[in-house]
């Protein structure tokens, strides 16, 4: 029997590995935990977003370009992720370095193919409604999320600005109402107790399935 033919052995992919020892390089001079890889969401320069994925399994949001440009952004959402700030003695160079480096390694696009941005403000809207409850008057009197009869309830302030806060990302107000109209939602005045009195606030509402499209059967 003849010898199988030999295979050729691929070269190793020159990219990964500049860009696994980019990242274990801001890992160790930054003290922080291992990073797996950054994933890039995204194209557009003022809405793509940055999400750095630890190998123990943990996910920071780091928002917009604006946060892996600014050592002083991006030490405050590490800060407020793990607990752990970049050095304060990085000097100018080094972070310019770091930087260059970061955003290099941010090559794995996790973009669907004619995905719109009302896809995005979906994404946003599961991070926003995460830890909302059903007690309509304590929400609405600080206008955060709510559930009612399986119906999901959100400012649209308020949303806007977690969307600032989370992603640095700053969305126009009509762009913002386009999108959670594209989602189904549907503008409605909500009352509410607050103190001895009944108000109202202005709440966009939607069936809580526009969260997570791809659970409904």
């Amino acid at each position: 029997m003849s010898p199988a033919p030999l295979k050729a052995v691929p070269p190793p992919d020159d990219g990964h590995v500049k860009r696994r020892r980019a990242l274990d390089h801001f890992a160790a001079i930054c003290g922080l935990p291992a990073v797996e890889h950054i994933v890039q969401r995204g194209r557009e320069a003022d809405s793509a977003t940055y999400t750095m994925r630890l190998q123990d399994g943990r996910e920071v949001r780091l928002g917009t370009i604006k946060v892996l440009w600014s050592q002083t952004e991006l030490s405050k959402v590490l800060t407020v992720a793990i607990g752990r700030p970049l050095p304060a003695d990085l000097s100018n160079a080094e972070w310019s370095t770091i930087r260059t480096q970061l955003i290099g390694c941010a090559i794995e696009v996790d973009e669907t193919p004619g995905e719109t941005f009302a896809d995005t403000v979906r994404d946003w809207l599961g991070s926003y409604c995460e830890n909302a409850g059903t007690d309509r008057d304590g929400a609405a009197r600080t206008r955060r999320p709510f559930i009612e009869n399986d119906d999901i309830h959100v400012h649209a302030v308020s949303l806007a600005r977690d969307i600032r806060r989370q992603y640095s990302a700053s969305v126009k107000e009509k762009e913002l109402l386009g999108a959670l109209n594209d989602l189904g939602f549907e503008r409605r005045a909500i009352m509410y107790k607050s103190g001895s009195t009944r108000t109202s606030a202005s709440y966009y509402v939607a069936p809580l399935d526009v969260l997570n499209p791809g659970d409904v059967m």
